[in-house]
């Protein structure tokens, strides 16, 4: 996307929306590149790229609003949305609590690698290496390797302009053995930053180890959470913390602001500004700068993620985490605790461990109660050792409960991003008392 494009499709629809009378305008282009490369039974199956050139349109008039997107826009293209844009506002009932977007700021630059996406040979070779890495440890692996990169022009009726560039690279990789399996994920915003090897060693020893899984005994169980389960609930929770959820009705945070959620030893962040997440941004959707936003602090609820206009509505300040439609989150940070990881598994007394989860369900969103199936390897674990590999078990509790009981955090922290945990989130390992696991048959 050359510079004169990203310079003057934007300002040319703000100042064309002003022309049509609408009191604010956002639009905000985007040009992404990716390519991803499919491997499956320990040999590459698919190699594929595309590239999106997009602009979404934020128009209000008379707090009447109306959102869209251009594909592949033109001058000509936006000037026929907005004229049909006049027309349907027109239609769309007002909203009263709307109090306007966002006047801009400074803001931080962060890491790019914008060589990554056309490494070809690379991205092939580091593929190779997954495979073969994890095929010493179990017989077949399988997953995907996705490399992208994207240009981001925002301008508003507010006189914001604002431009930024982001890259990421993930993996997720699945080591398969006869009657068992081992999952393992990176996530990075630069090839340096990207340790693949890492998640498909971690995929085979798991997927080796969980061989000839056995069933248990349902009841209360102290859980240790690998970080990879552990990313999937973190996700949802800062999810929850969403001032779209809270309205919405989709959230067990609901009036908990200065109340206790957690335990003590919780502190969750939502990091616009990560140096390392890959969904990290120099500003949102209305070109407030991103920020680090405490969620929980000592266990208690401290914020809701707000826009301009629900922060004004609230009398608070906007967290930066406008989208075009409603406020969400960058990136979830569980601080870590102080433990090493050995000394979690060392201490364990009959503990389970759960390496992934994956249909996370919640039954009732008001008080959080929810399911999930542990998927690929699950152990438990006594005084270090691992007694045996279990299955066909499902973890039936309540999220809050679940962070409650969280007592124990490992001293590092990984970040975790792909299909299952749709927030990329920064989590260690954790132990987690007294937690219901049910079986397959109940």
């Amino acid at each position: 996307m050359t510079q004169e494009t990203r310079d003057s499709l934007p300002a040319y629809a703000v100042r064309k929306g002003n022309e049509y009378g609408f009191d604010d305008i956002i639009a905000q282009l985007i040009y992404s590149q990716e390519k991803q490369i499919k491997f499956a039974n320990s040999d590459i199956a698919l190699s594929s790229e595309w590239q999106n050139r997009h602009m979404g349109l934020f128009l209000a008039q008379k707090k009447k609003l109306l959102t869209t997107t251009i594909e592949n826009p033109t001058k000509t293209k936006i000037l026929h949305t907005l004229h049909q844009a006049k027309k349907q506002i027109s239609l769309i009932a007002t909203k009263q609590d709307y109090h306007g977007i966002g006047t801009g700021g400074s803001y931080d630059t962060y890491s790019y690698d914008k060589d990554m996406i056309h490494q070809d040979e690379e991205l092939l070779s580091v593929t190779k290496m997954v495979i073969d890495t994890g095929n010493e440890y179990a017989p077949e692996v399988a997953g995907v390797l996705r490399v992208g990169q994207e240009e981001v022009t925002l301008c508003s009726s507010n006189n914001v302009h604002a431009e930024d560039k982001n890259s990421w690279i993930t993996l997720s990789v699945r080591a398969l053995g006869t009657d068992s399996s081992g999952h393992g994920v990176q996530a990075a915003r630069t090839m340096k930053q990207f340790h693949p090897l890492k998640a498909a060693r971690k995929a085979g020893i798991i997927a080796r180890d969980a061989a000839s899984p056995q069933g248990i005994e349902k009841g209360k169980y102290t859980l240790i959470l690998d970080p990879l389960s552990l990313a999937n609930l973190v996700s949802q929770f800062i999810d929850f913390s969403s001032i779209f959820s809270i309205e919405s009705g989709f959230s067990c945070l609901i009036g908990k602001l200065g109340q206790r959620v957690a335990h003590e030893k919780i502190h969750l962040f939502d990091d616009g500004r990560h140096p390392q997440g890959i969904h990290t941004q120099k500003f949102d959707a209305e070109g407030t700068p991103t920020k680090k936003t405490p969620i929980i602090k000592e266990g208690i609820l401290k914020n809701y993620l707000h826009n301009v206009s629900t922060a004004r509505k609230y009398g608070t300040e906007s967290t930066g985490n406008a989208g075009l439609i409603a406020p969400h989150p960058w990136t979830g940070v569980l601080a870590p605790g102080d433990r090493k990881k050995e000394e979690i598994f060392n201490d364990a007394v009959h503990a389970l461990y759960i390496t992934n989860v994956w249909y996370t369900r919640f039954q009732n969103y008001l008080t959080g109660d929810f399911s999930t199936i542990p998927r690929d390897g699950a152990f438990i674990i006594h005084k270090g050792d691992m007694v045996k590999s279990v299955h066909n078990i499902r973890i039936s509790d309540n999220l809050q409960s679940i962070f409650a009981h969280m007592e124990i955090l490992s001293d590092t922290i990984e970040q975790i991003y792909w299909w299952e945990t749709e927030v990329p989130s920064f989590v260690p390992y954790a132990v987690v008392k007294n937690v219901n696991i049910t079986t397959s048959m109940d």
